[in-house]
């Protein structure tokens, strides 16, 4: 899939396309390399966009396995973007990895009163409460990610309510 974008002239790509271009040709050479300078560069050439900080902050983590980097990234996202919900679960996430239970709570928070319907965040918030082991807070918002469909949650509100037993 490189190759077919690879073989694209240069000539007539944004700077974004072109910072990316370089970041494939990489990958083409060492499919284990670095993403943190080619995001650097974009997140400097991009110092407004949302975009290029949430694209920072993912491949930071998924793919750098950076979470520092990933949580800086997404940081700035949420200065840029404080109404966009699905950072806000990234920084959750990134925080409860981190051991950091009272930020992760607020973001989840920030993200469940900005998308209140969405199941993931009820997913997330399940995952928290299992994580501080409020068990019966955990099946709830678990149960809640499942009435929306979230099927994945099942696991989740099985886990909490067998630690209630407990």
């Amino acid at each position: 899939m490189a190759s077919k974008a690879l073989s694209l002239p240069p000539a007539g790509l944004t700077k974004a396309e072109l910072i990316m271009r370089k970041l494939m040709k990489q990958w083409q050479k060492d499919p284990k390399t670095s993403v943190a300078k080619v995001m650097e560069e974009l997140t400097l050439a991009y110092p407004t966009t949302p975009q290029a900080f949430e694209w920072a902050s993912l491949t930071a983590v998924f793919i750098d396995n950076n979470k520092p980097a990933g949580l800086t990234y997404a940081q700035k996202l949420v200065a840029l973007r404080p109404d966009y919900a699905p950072t806000y679960n990234s920084l959750g996430n990134l925080y409860l990895g981190m051991g950091q239970m009272e930020q992760a709570r607020v973001a989840f928070e920030n993200q469940l009163r900005l998308a209140p319907k969405e199941a993931n965040v009820y997913d997330s918030m399940g995952e928290y409460y299992l994580t501080v082991k409020d068990y019966a807070k955990s099946a709830e918002f678990y149960d809640q990610a499942v009435a929306l469909s979230m099927e994945g949650s099942k696991g989740g509100v099985a886990k909490a309510r067998a630690l209630m037993k407990q």
